[in-house]
């Protein structure tokens, strides 16, 4: 074999090592426009959460720490009445989301359906915390004390 070739086939084989080459390494970033991740979105835009919760779960099982996929398992759940699922989603949204505040209120209000006031309040909470200056976390964060009798009289 010539001097060329050899070295040639050497840097490719590096290369290809490397994830450099067209098709080497399965990637493994999410892509949201590929097929399945589109299919689930449109099932859950058309309300059809009953046929979008399995195929975002199966996608959630592939892709945990995605925040779009954990949204998508929350408003499928959210649109099933499951608001044990759906507050489980919005939990592990809040931790890998760049985005946290797009869990308000959904995740506390999810909460509050299943009686879990402690959690519902502790929610509203962080929340408020996410952007201090915005104040429709506070105000809700206020009506949620107000309306399970946390707010004390003078």
């Amino acid at each position: 074999m010539n001097r060329a070739l050899l070295l040639l086939l050497l840097a490719a084989v590096y290369a290809a090592s490397l994830g450099k080459l067209p098709g080497a390494g399965a990637s493994t970033a999410f892509d949201p426009l590929a097929p399945r991740p589109h299919a689930v979105e449109r099932l859950i835009v058309a309300g059809k959460f009953a046929d979008a919760l399995p195929q975002a779960s199966a996608l959630r099982d592939s892709y945990p720490r995605e925040p779009l996929v954990l949204m998508w398992v929350a408003r499928a759940h959210h649109g099933l009445s499951h608001w044990r699922e759906e507050a489980s989603a919005w939990e592990a949204y809040q931790k890998v989301s760049p985005a946290p505040a797009e869990s308000c209120p959904a995740l506390p209000q999810a909460y509050e359906r299943l009686g879990m006031v402690e959690a519902a309040v502790a929610a509203y909470g962080r929340c408020a915390e996410i952007d201090p200056m915005d104040p429709g976390p506070r105000d809700e964060l206020a009506a949620a004390y107000a309306r399970h009798g946390l707010v004390r009289t003078p």
